[in-house]
C-alpha cells in the first residue's frame, strides 16, 4: 500500500506533532520528538532565523523543499517514566502506559490548520501503544493511505533487540541523559501562527546518527551541518565529540567503533557544510 511521505511543510503532519505534544504536556508525561522529524525541526528553525516563515519558503519559486527537509511517515518519540523500568513496580508500569494511551487516544479530532486556511483532520486507525498510527487529511476524509506511525520508545529498555550490541548499549547509556536534555522548539510555519515541538538537542542528535550510521542518518548529519553554519548557530562538536568518547562500561574505554566514526564524520563534514 503507497503511504504518504510528510514534512513540517505539510499542515496535518505539522497539527498532528503540535497535538501530539500538547496531549503529552496535558497527561505530564516526559517526552521528546528524535529521528528524522527532530532533524526536521532543527532544519527549519535554522532556515527561519531571518524571520522568514516555512510556508513563505515553501511558497517561493525558487525553493525546493526537498533539498532541505528528508520526509518521513514515522514519528519517533521517546518517554521517560518517573522511574527506570527496573525500579518500576507493575502497577507503576501499567499507570505510566495507561497515562500514554489517554494522551494518544486524545490527538484525534478536527482542527483549524496553522495558516487558518484549512481543517485539518486526524482519525486514529490503530490504537494502543504499540505503533498508534493516525490517518490525516485537510478538509475532506481521511484516506487509508495517508498515515503517519508513532515509534513509541518508553524507556532504555526499549533498545534491547533493536540493533546491535554496541548501538543498544549507547542507547541505554544515553537515554535518560538526552531526555534531560531536550529542548523545545517554537516553530514559524505561516505568519498565523507557530507550533511548539520537543525535540533532542542537537548535538545528542547528531551523537546518535553518528552512531548509527546509515545512509539517511549521514544525509541528516550533512544538512544539519550546513544549515546550524548558515544560521550563525554551529554545533559544538567538542560536546558531540565528549558523548562519543566517554567510556563505555562493558570496554572501560571509549568505543573506539564511535570514535572512528565521529572523527570520519569530521574529517568530511567542511566540505559539505561549504556547499
Amino acid at each position: 500500500m503507497k503511504r504518504s511521505l510528510y514534512t513540517l511543510a505539510d499542515e496535518e503532519f505539522a497539527t498532528l506533532l503540535e497535538r501530539t505534544h500538547l496531549e503529552f504536556e496535558s497527561e505530564g508525561l516526559k517526552h521528546m520528538l528524535v529521528g528524522g522529524v527532530a532533524t526536521q525541526a532543527h532544519i527549519v528553525n535554522y532556515l527561519c532565523r531571518n524571520g522568514k516563515t516555512l510556508l513563505e519558503f515553501v511558497r517561493d519559486p525558487n525553493f525546493r523543499l526537498q533539498d532541505y527537509l528528508r520526509a518521513t511517515d514515522d514519528v519517533d518519540i521517546t518517554l521517560s517514566p518517573e522511574k527506570a523500568g527496573a525500579e518500576m513496580t507493575d502497577d507503576e508500569k501499567l499507570k505510566h502506559s495507561k497515562r500514554v494511551s489517554s494522551a494518544l487516544g486524545k490527538i484525534a479530532g478536527i482542527y483549524l490548520s496553522p495558516t487558518e486556511e484549512h481543517l485539518v483532520s486526524i482519525h486514529s486507525s490503530r490504537t494502543g501503544i504499540v505503533r498508534p498510527t493516525f490517518m490525516l487529511s485537510l478538509d475532506d476524509e481521511p484516506r487509508s493511505d495517508d498515515i503517519a506511525s508513532f515509534n513509541l520508545f518508553k524507556g532504555a529498555e526499549d533498545s534491547k533487540g533493536r540493533w546491535g550490541a554496541d548501538i543498544e548499549e549507547f542507547e541505554r547509556r544515553f537515554y535518560e541523559t538526552f531526555m534531560g536534555r531536550g529542548v523545545v522548539l517554537s516553530i514559524p510555519l505561516s505568519s498565523k501562527g507557530r507550533i511548539q515541538l520537543k525535540v533532542k538537542k542537537i548535538e545528542d542528535l547528531i551523537a546518535t546518527k553518528i552512531v548509527h550510521g546509515r545512509a539517511k542518518d549521514f544525509s541528516d548529519l550533512v544538512s544539519l551541518a550546513r544549515y546550524s553554519a548558515q544560521a550563525g548557530s554551529p554545533v559544538n562538536y567538542d560536546e558531540v565529540r565528549a558523548t562519543l568518547s566517554s567510556n563505555d562500561p562493558r570496554l572501560e574505554i571509549p568505543n573506539p567503533n564511535f570514535v572512528e566514526k565521529f572523527e570520519a564524520f569530521m574529517d568530511v563534514k567542511d566540505s559539505y557544510v561549504s556547499k
